[in-house]
């Protein structure tokens, strides 16, 4: 398939899709390897066949597109179902779990020694410098630990004495 020699530029979607840059929304215009006329617009606005589909979008399209009321009823349904599942709180993966101790464990060792940086985290606890700076930004995120920068260089103490 060979690529078009036209830049991909589709405002059906409102985005320009090689830049990602909004495009002016009153022209409809949209060069696709298929169309001939350059000044072709859709004749469909809501689909594009740049646009990416996603399960949301073909749902929305089935639902209007199908005239039964019970098969409605059920895209419907299916739509709500698949967005409480990409909404709804997932449980803590073992890791998570694991860190939430290390965590507990790491505020303790601020507390006691007052100002640390990840490195020193990293040595006492014997974890990698990345997850020690990950697990103090969680905490200091948290509002549990105050993060200053003197000279590049992070320094974490307790929020309270801060």
């Amino acid at each position: 398939m060979r690529a078009p020699t036209n830049p991909k530029k589709c405002t059906a979607s409102g985005i320009h899709q090689k830049n990602k840059k909004p495009l002016d929304n009153l022209k409809k215009i949209c060069y696709n390897k298929g169309t001939k006329e350059k000044n072709k617009s859709h004749k469909r606005k809501d689909v594009c066949p740049m646009m990416n589909m996603t399960y949301a979008v073909a749902l929305d399209l089935a639902i209007n597109a199908v005239a039964d009321d019970t098969a409605k009823e059920k895209l419907i349904a299916l739509k709500a179902q698949l967005a409480k599942r990409s909404a709804g709180a997932k449980k803590p993966t073992k890791t998570q779990k694991e860190n939430e101790g290390l965590k507990e464990d790491i505020f303790a060792f601020v507390a006691e020694t007052g100002d640390v940086r990840a490195g020193d985290v990293a040595l006492h606890f014997g974890i990698s410098g990345q997850k020690a700076s990950a697990l103090l930004k969680q905490l200091a995120d948290g509002g549990r630990l105050v993060k200053t920068i003197e000279k590049r260089i992070s320094i974490f103490r307790v929020a309270d004495e801060a």
